[in-house]
């Protein structure tokens, strides 16, 4: 059984991940500024709403990662 999911996680890297909503405020060009990032053990991958892949970043790609954070508390 161990196998299966580890060929399905190989296969199928986007299902294994955890989504995050993202806004691009600077950086390369791409055809959204809001969209979902994918992170698993294989790549980031950047998908538009409809869950389009748009971009795959390996992990030696990114050279760096500028994060905020809008706190919905007052």
């Amino acid at each position: 059984m161990e196998q299966v999911v580890d060929y399905a996680q190989l296969k199928w890297p986007v299902l294994f991940s955890r989504y995050f909503e993202v806004s691009k405020f600077s950086g390369p060009t791409l055809p959204k500024n809001q969209f979902i990032m994918a992170i698993n053990s294989k790549e980031i991958s950047f998908l538009d709403k409809s869950e389009k892949k748009f971009l795959d970043l390996s992990f030696p790609e990114i050279i760096g990662i500028h994060t905020s954070r809008i706190s919905l508390l007052p």
